[in-house]
């Protein structure tokens, strides 16, 4: 998915093209966020032909569809072997994240974001940042409609991760305010590593390393076909 979305970006097509994810691989988050869950259900997306204009999050001139990740979710991800996901599947990033968890030291950034109430500034130690188009990752869905044009950035301040999944669940279960979880919502913002490393990210699983990233969302630029499911988030 992500190498096709770079070639339609690359070759100016976005406007050409409809895609039709078929979820033949695993744990196809991005197939399962426009409400496609099986093989039959692509095939069936693909029959009936309804279609959406999604938001496209682009990372210095990159695409993404889902989401960019930094710090811990994103070196799990990234470490999960292709051996291990065929193994176990989705278990495959749990029992990696553990494993990452240990040797984790968290990354220190500073991000400046834009806004529909203007500038925000953070800056800090960050267990994870999280940047969603397609995905969210605190809230009452899992998944957005991703036709706003906005970007939903969720820092994860460095605390134990037991104690950041405790936080995530009481925001997200019980809509409760926590003090170690900052979510706001961006048309752009710019990352920038104050670590002698760059910062490592995953874009849609794609593995990329910056010292300072731009990020912003063209919206509504990718036609897809959606599942049925799709509907009640529109």
């Amino acid at each position: 998915m992500h190498e096709v979305v770079q070639g339609l970006v690359a070759a100016d097509a976005l406007e050409n093209v409809t895609l039709c994810l078929i979820p033949a691989g695993t744990a196809n988050i991005t197939a399962s966020a426009l409400g496609i869950e099986r093989l039959q259900d692509g095939f069936a997306a693909a029959e009936r032909g309804e279609t959406k204009r999604i938001d496209l999050g682009m990372a210095d001139g990159e695409p993404f569809v889902m989401s960019a990740i930094a710090g811990l979710p994103a070196a799990a991800s990234t470490a999960a072997s292709d051996g291990l996901k065929e193994r176990v599947g989705t278990l495959a990033f749990i029992i990696e994240g553990l494993r990452t968890a240990r040797e984790f030291d968290g990354l220190e950034v500073a991000v400046d974001a834009v806004t529909s109430d203007g500038e925000y500034a953070w800056q800090g130690e960050a267990l994870c940042l999280g940047i969603g188009t397609l995905r969210r990752f605190t809230g009452e869905n899992e998944s957005s409609n991703a036709r706003n044009g906005r970007l939903e950035v969720t820092i994860v301040d460095r605390v134990p991760p037991t104690d950041a999944i405790a936080e995530a669940v009481e925001r997200r279960f019980l809509s409760r305010e926590t003090p170690h979880i900052t979510m706001i919502e961006a048309s752009q913002l710019e990352v920038v590593t104050l670590d002698d490393e760059p910062v490592r990210f995953s874009l849609d699983g794609e593995r990329r390393e910056y010292e300072t990233v731009e990020i912003g969302v063209r919206p509504r630029a990718l036609r897809v076909c959606v599942g049925k499911e799709y509907g009640s988030r529109t």
